[in-house]
């Protein structure tokens, strides 16, 4: 199971090669939805790191630390060397979650958080840093969210073309050989191999 930090490198490197950049208060956000939308759709948490309800909503404790330095400006993307521990179904419902919400900023986004039962359940605890419960999340995304179903998934990449394209053209190079190997069998033109 990744980290939040894996979770959060992978959402600044998605952001940096849409030509996005992210602050420390919409990756908290991004984060948020992508932990209730993974508990919804498979039943378990994307990450284990606890979540918290802060006054601007939302926050993963262990990313405030990280992240803080960089008060409201944009973070800059991990160093391309460093590659988030998340296997295909997590890059593709993070992907799907930039996609959804990477267009909206912080603000709003924590206003949204607001409104969710998540926040408000554990803000009437009356601690200002009340842990959100996965119970919570999973019950409100299951919820509140029905139609946030998977997007289809992303268009292959250059590299994948080019190989679908590599195995096509060697089935049709072989689809030819065959037929001429047929053709000279037909005619009693065998060879010898």
């Amino acid at each position: 199971m990744p980290a939040a930090a894996d979770v959060a490198d992978f959402l600044l490197g998605h952001a940096d090669r849409q030509s996005g950049l992210l602050d420390p208060l919409k990756l908290q956000k991004l984060c948020y939805y992508a932990q209730g939308l993974h508990l919804s759709r498979y039943g378990e948490p994307l990450f284990m790191d606890r979540m918290e309800a802060w006054d601007r909503g939302p926050v993963i404790p262990s990313l405030h630390r990280r992240f803080q330095h960089h008060g409201n400006s944009p973070i800059p993307p991990p160093s391309a060397d460093k590659r988030p521990a998340l296997n295909a179904r997590h890059e593709v419902l993070l992907i799907e979650v930039y996609e959804r919400f990477g267009d909206i900023d912080g603000l709003t986004l924590s206003r949204w958080t607001h409104d969710e039962a998540p926040w408000k359940a554990a803000r009437s605890s009356g601690e200002p840093r009340a842990e959100m419960t996965t119970a919570s999340l999973s019950d409100h995304f299951r919820s509140a969210h029905p139609t946030l179903q998977p997007l289809p998934p992303p268009p292959p990449s250059e590299r994948e073309v080019a190989k679908a394209s590599r195995l096509l053209a060697e089935r049709a190079d072989m689809a030819e050989a065959i037929a001429r190997g047929r053709a000279d069998a037909d005619e009693g033109r065998l060879q010898r191999w």
